[in-house]
């Protein structure tokens, strides 16, 4: 039989793209895993959404179970002080006046980092990052008026290069609930 011999030089090319290949595999594999995690906690607090019976369930998932599904330090539904059914506060809504809500998100619907002056104090507290997210404004007043707080542990928890789809899917989950369980409350029994 004959053998092939290769150039040292060819080999050790060889060993490295093997290497740069695997490299690459075991990134996909862990990205994988951890949207497969981020799925399953979605998946979680969306049944816990669905399992509140009226608006103050709603709160109390948001405020006590939130942070254990996503391992957050804080969770809170946000509602426009200027809204007139600021009265479901009472509920256990956080009321802010809008335009702070606003300078927090930066004028934008969707804000993941570090809590600027405006974060902190709709927050409360410091912390080291924050994903601050509006409910869907195609959703009736006073839903469209609310956001989704949500303080990171760490200064990794919530970062700008974050993938945002599953908080977007989050806040559209709450946003559909807080309707339906505001509508609930408008009914006649």
């Amino acid at each position: 039989g004959q053998h092939c011999r290769f150039k040292p030089g060819v080999s050790s090319a060889a060993r490295d793209e093997a290497r740069r290949v695997g490299l690459a595999h075991k990134s996909l594999l862990h990205v994988a895993a951890e949207n497969m995690v981020s799925w399953q906690r979605l998946h979680h607090a969306t049944l816990a959404l669905l399992a509140s019976n009226d608006l103050a369930g709603l709160c109390h998932v948001i405020s006590a179970e939130f942070p254990v599904i996503f391992d957050v330090e804080k969770s809170a539904l946000i509602i426009e002080s200027e809204t007139s059914a600021s009265s479901i506060a009472a509920v256990g809504l956080d009321v802010r006046p809008a335009a702070q809500i606003s300078a927090a998100l930066h004028g934008r619907s969707l804000y993941l980092g570090t809590p600027s002056e405006a974060g902190t104090a709709i927050m409360g507290q410091a912390a080291p990052s924050m994903a601050l997210i509006r409910l869907p404004d195609r959703l009736p007043d006073p839903v469209s008026n609310c956001a989704l707080l949500l303080a990171g542990k760490h200064t990794t928890s919530f970062q700008p290069k974050l993938g945002s789809d599953l908080l977007v899917l989050l806040a559209e989950m709450v946003g559909v609930t807080l309707a339906a369980r505001l509508e609930s409350l408008a009914k006649p029994t």
